[in-house]
């Protein structure tokens, strides 16, 4: 267990999927040829638009968003995931846990994504706190 809750924040995710550019308006993106059912169409999305994202956080950065993504994984409904990234991610709608899950599988490896203790987790979705706040910016590293 740990000293003190890890926070996680829905729109922390949707700030995170926000790098893609990709919105439900934009006809001549890249991602609109993408079938997010084909695995091989959600590596294309790691690999150009969310490692890149990912490798460019501080490490306080990157831990707030795998942690958020694990608990989206492991406590959120289909409801909260097309919520909070619906907008960010074309045809997410018909398996978004099995998504998240092959994005984790994709960016973290082996790691597994389960979680050891809910209670070790603090949700705060907050649509003013950014991933860019200065102390997860600047800030310590878990």
């Amino acid at each position: 267990m740990q000293d003190s809750p890890i926070q996680v924040n829905g729109y922390w995710l949707a700030e995170f999927f926000g790098m893609t550019g990709w919105h439900i308006n934009a006809d001549d993106h890249p991602l609109n040829k993408f079938n997010m059912e084909n695995f091989v169409s959600r590596l294309k999305l790691v690999n150009d638009y969310l490692q890149p994202a990912l490798d460019d956080y501080s490490p306080a950065q990157r831990y707030a968003v795998k942690e958020t993504l694990r608990y989206a994984i492991n406590c959120f409904t289909a409801e909260e995931i097309e919520h909070f990234i619906g907008m960010q991610v074309p045809d997410l709608q018909r398996k978004p846990h099995e998504f998240l899950e092959n994005i984790w599988m994709i960016m973290f490896g082996g790691e597994p994504h389960e979680l050891d203790w809910i209670v070790d987790y603090y949700r705060k979705d907050d649509y003013n706190d950014s991933l860019d706040k200065p102390e997860l910016k600047y800030g310590y590293d878990r």
